[in-house]
């Protein structure tokens, strides 16, 4: 099992891929589709709107090469509404576990909060492998170095998202109250 989790891919020089992160960026290309006109809109693909305006060819550039230095891969407008869902998820989330503990329910009544408070937590740091950032929908990610880093920033976030959602929620649920 733990050579499995250890097998790495080489990119360029000494940077590596894990393979769980291979094997995830797979499965999103499924739901968030690059090159086929989608967008990502609170985290759920969307057909772009044909009546939009197009951006130019240096807009296009320019919002790649800002989201490349910042290892982002969705638009600002996209970051905003993926904070205020996060934010919806994990106040409708911190009001059911306040509401359980008054009512005082078992642990395993408790313990299906673990995925909603996740989810709120981790919906900011979405994704790998497409981007969406220039205006014309999700598209691959043409470079290496910045697909590997956006990568390692997405499982960055999602591991500390459950490191404490296991620091909060394990004491909540065994928690008699």
């Amino acid at each position: 099992m733990c050579a499995i989790l250890a097998r790495t891919e080489t990119l360029k020089e000494n940077n590596t891929v894990t393979w769980p992160s291979e094997k995830v960026t797979e499965l999103w290309k499924v739901f968030f589709k690059p090159n086929e006109g989608y967008k990502d809109v609170f985290g759920v693909t969307w057909p772009l709107r044909e009546d939009l305006p197009k951006p130019s060819e240096e807009d296009m550039r320019m919002a790649h090469a800002a989201a490349a230095k910042d290892l982002v891969n969705i638009d600002p407008p996209e970051r905003r509404r993926r904070v205020i869902l996060g934010s919806v998820l994990s106040g409708v989330t911190l009001l059911a576990m306040y509401t359980a503990a008054k009512l005082h329910a078992h642990p395993l009544e408790r313990a299906w909060l673990l995925l909603p408070f996740f989810l709120g937590a981790a919906e900011i740091a979405s994704g790998a492998g497409v981007w969406d950032v220039d205006g014309t929908g999700m598209q691959n990610i043409d470079d290496p170095e910045v697909d590997l880093g956006i990568r390692k920033k997405v499982i960055s976030y999602v591991s500390y998202g459950a490191v404490a959602t296991l620091f909060v929620m394990v004491p909540y649920i065994l928690w008699p109250f």
